[in-house]
């Protein structure tokens, strides 16, 4: 049945050219579809995001920018681009099934050998600040070095250290920053003297929500930001939608 420019029953999908006359759904949960970004859809919550992915499909040439207001939709957004990349760029690359170990996906060479490397995947859509990322440190991680080691000093070095590297998705600049886990942990302590005063940034204690559990922290990593008279993006600069540093990674056999 085509019936474009018809709501969905399940999510704001205007845009619909195939609606099944019972159920309102939208064709690309009908189809499970997963042809135009390579992200699935495996349940209803993901219809929505799914459809700005379609969206930045019919609007190919303009800015990535979606404007749904949600960081979930903004990760997965995120990762689809990041994956896409990857594969034209001549690799393999899954997000790992079973639970969320913090990576987002496993990249590999078809016909080398079998090692793989893994990325935490940033997404930025922000328009006026699209180069600030940030590594996340969960209250679950930040509560097992709590009370394992009394101290929270290393945990972000550890978060950030757990993948072998961290790509940055700036959606509106239509970038992708390339970086070793090395590199990220350069850029996150030029970041430090900026953002040293905010309460997710301090390590040197932990801060206690109202059910007992230890507040969630993060490290900058804003490659908007000049310093000593230096951009971040051009110091960084070597990393921009360079995936270089990836192959050697997979095709060093002493790693």
């Amino acid at each position: 049945m085509q019936k474009p420019m018809e709501p969905c029953r399940f999510c704001p999908c205007y845009i619909t050219t195939n609606i099944e006359q019972e159920n309102w759904q939208c064709s690309c949960l009908t189809n499970n579809y997963d042809g135009i970004m390579g992200v699935p859809i495996y349940n209803w919550s993901d219809a929505c995001v799914h459809l700005l992915i379609i969206v930045r499909f019919l609007s190919r040439g303009v800015s990535m920018g979606y404007g749904d207001g949600r960081a979930k939709g903004t990760g997965r957004i995120g990762e689809a681009e990041a994956r896409n990349a990857l594969i034209a760029a001549g690799f393999q690359a899954e997000k790992p099934p079973g639970k969320d170990i913090g990576v987002d996906l496993e990249i590999w060479i078809d016909g080398k050998n079998s090692k793989k490397a893994t990325a935490q995947v940033k997404g930025r859509r922000h328009e006026a600040e699209p180069l600030w990322f940030a590594a996340t440190v969960t209250s679950r991680q930040l509560q097992n070095a709590w009370e394992t080691t009394g101290s929270l000093r290393e945990t972000w070095k550890e978060r950030i250290l757990s993948v072998d590297f961290w790509l940055l998705v700036s959606v509106p600049r239509n970038e992708i920053w390339v970086l070793p886990a090395s590199k990220a942990i350069e850029l996150a302590i030029i970041n430090e003297p900026f953002y040293q005063n905010r309460r997710d940034n301090q390590y040197d204690r932990p801060f206690i929500k109202a059910n007992g559990k230890i507040e969630s922290k993060q490290k900058e990593l804003n490659l908007g930001l000049t310093v000593e008279e230096q951009p971040l993006t051009q110091k960084f600069g070597a990393y921009l939608n360079n995936f270089v540093s990836i192959r050697e990674f997979l095709t060093d056999t002493n790693s």
